[in-house]
């Protein structure tokens, strides 16, 4: 029986012109529209994923590049679960400025689970920013890392895939802390009930 999880929610990050809603375009429509216009403040696509043997929803916000919507986007940073970290790989700004989004959400999320995309692989011949100094970043930051093309879909679904995998797989790490931590406190509740019986079974048999 397929089992279904709750729902998870994602943030796209990364400078205006990027290509954020044009991959969010691609995962859940599987399309690329050329005329698609910029996000202006926050944005939101629902979409389902199959991971193994489960339905898995996702709620995607999409978040504009521009420093005067950031005071919107903060309020959303505690409440995903993962991010996507996007810069164009024909602009060495939105690069280097990944730290510095990163940071900011490190502010009011300590426990950042992420993927590293670098989008427009298309534009190959304009390239300012290698693959390797990508890789060097997403494995400073603890990341995957993924190079992706939003306009044929080269790599989108793998970097979600990917994410909500590393999601599913904390979350379960999380519930089995949980599980153990509620066996131990039964354990000991049963260890102390069980003295407390033998304890009051020797004061009975005693006599004085």
């Amino acid at each position: 029986m397929e089992e279904e999880e709750k729902e998870i929610k994602l943030i796209t990050l990364g400078n205006s012109e990027v290509g954020k809603s044009s991959i969010i375009n691609q995962f859940v429509f599987k399309n690329f529209d050329k005329d698609l216009i910029n996000t202006i403040g926050m944005d939101s696509k629902n979409y389902e994923i199959k991971i193994d043997d489960k339905t898995i929803k996702l709620k995607i916000w999409d978040t504009a590049g521009q420093e005067r919507f950031r005071s919107i986007q903060k309020h959303y940073y505690n409440k995903v679960d993962g991010i996507l970290f996007i810069y164009d790989i024909t602009n060495k700004t939105s690069f280097d400025i990944i730290e510095q989004w990163y940071n900011e959400v490190k502010n009011y999320n300590d426990n950042i689970i992420g993927v590293l995309i670098g989008n427009k692989t298309d534009l190959e011949d304009n390239r300012t920013v290698t693959t390797e100094q990508g890789q060097e970043l997403a494995k400073k930051l603890n990341f995957a890392f993924y190079e992706c093309n939003s306009v044929d879909g080269e790599n989108v679904h793998e970097a979600f895939e990917s994410l909500v995998k590393m999601i599913l797989e904390e979350k379960n790490k999380n519930k089995n802390k949980e599980t153990d931590t509620a066996l131990k406190i039964e354990d000991k509740r049963s260890s102390e009930q069980r003295q407390n019986e033998s304890s009051r079974d020797r004061k009975e048999g005693c006599v004085c």
